[in-house]
């Protein structure tokens, strides 16, 4: 039996820590809290934007929590959940963002969301993506240029496309693979 002390629990959202409706458990709120009494910091880890899962940090009581972190957008941002101030970003280039983008478009039966630190945006709006963003608490804005041009100035954290169908979706993955000249990592969720 080891007597290292755990110290950390990192745990991703959607259908991990939270269940099909967007609720945490009794059973997992409980454990999380005894987690902490014990010293054992808690820290959420999504794809979502920290700004939409304050609520969710209520129910952990980790909202505005001093020393306490999420680990936002895949990745993209690491923020302390007092004030959100963010400690990290890795995002993408202007140039980047703007290659991926300019492929997803292409794809009239995927929507595109462009993530910047504080906003998500969303082109060619599916109506089963936006109800399901819509669960999740995720607040958007439609993006009707056909470019990125207005984010010329603006961090881009991730880009992202969607559509159901595992098919169509390694048709997009190899479509954006062979069409960007930098390192980039495609992942399903």
């Amino acid at each position: 039996m080891s007597t290292a002390m755990i110290k950390l629990i990192v745990s991703d959202l959607d259908e991990t820590l939270l269940g099909a409706d967007g609720s945490v458990s009794e059973e997992n709120k409980l454990a999380i809290k005894k987690a902490r009494e014990k010293g054992v910091k808690f820290v959420p880890n999504t794809g979502r934007g920290f700004a939409s899962i304050q609520e969710l940090l209520k129910v952990l009581d980790l909202y505005s929590e001093p020393d306490e972190y999420v680990i936002s957008y895949n990745g993209g941002a690491i923020v302390e959940n007092k004030n959100q101030k963010v400690l990290q970003t890795n995002g993408l280039s202007f140039e980047q963002a703007s290659d991926i983008f300019n492929i997803t478009k292409k794809f009239k039966d995927f929507d595109t969301h462009v993530y910047t630190l504080n906003d998500v945006f969303l082109y060619n709006p599916l109506s089963e993506d936006e109800a399901y963003l819509r669960t999740r608490g995720v607040n958007f804005k439609y993006l009707e240029a056909d470019n990125l041009d207005e984010f010329k100035d603006t961090p881009i954290i991730k880009v992202i496309t969607m559509n159901s169908d595992p098919v169509k979706q390694q048709e997009m993955a190899e479509a954006v693979l062979s069409g960007v000249y930098f390192d980039l990592n495609v992942t399903y969720s």
